[in-house]
């Protein structure tokens, strides 16, 4: 197995948006999202054993950025894999280009992760998380983690 990525993980965040200046290349981020505190209404005779609330998590981005691991002036072309998982579900895998010019020393990865849902699956659970892995050819170059606390609030239906 070839280990040799080019770049190494530096460090990434979710956020409510992120945008990228086409002139100069600057990166602004706005509203981090260190941890999110949901509440989900559910009906008080719910049946919890095939339980599956679907809670939209609003606007999101996850924001990355990679650096060169050399002083070469070659351009770098790497496909990145990222691992998306949350508590109890199967995970979600994409394919990403990361392209670095020659005259560059980091890329920016901006993912919009528009009508990403965390699957409640049981009303015992209030802890959840999403989590991240970055992945070059299988080697692993970092992983980030969002924590997520969910409030219940039972509606009665009568």
């Amino acid at each position: 197995m070839d280990n040799n990525s080019q770049i190494k993980f530096s460090w990434g965040t979710f956020c409510r948006r992120a945008i990228t200046d086409q002139n100069t290349g600057e990166m602004s981020i706005i509203d981090v999202v260190p941890a999110l505190e949901v509440e989900q209404v559910v009906p008080l005779n719910v049946n919890s054993d095939d339980l599956k609330v679907p809670i939209p998590l609003g606007t999101m981005y996850l924001t990355s950025v990679f650096k060169r691991l050399d002083d070469s002036d070659n351009e770098i072309s790497e496909d990145l894999s990222i691992e998306f998982s949350q508590t109890g579900l199967p995970s979600v895998l994409i394919e990403v280009k990361a392209f670095m010019r020659s005259t560059d020393s980091s890329v920016f990865i901006n993912l919009d992760l528009q009508g990403l849902l965390l699957i409640v699956t049981s009303l015992d659970v209030s802890r959840y998380s999403f989590e991240v892995v970055y992945r070059v050819r299988d080697q692993e170059l970092g992983r980030l983690i969002l924590p997520v606390v969910v409030k219940f609030k039972l509606l009665n239906d009568e």
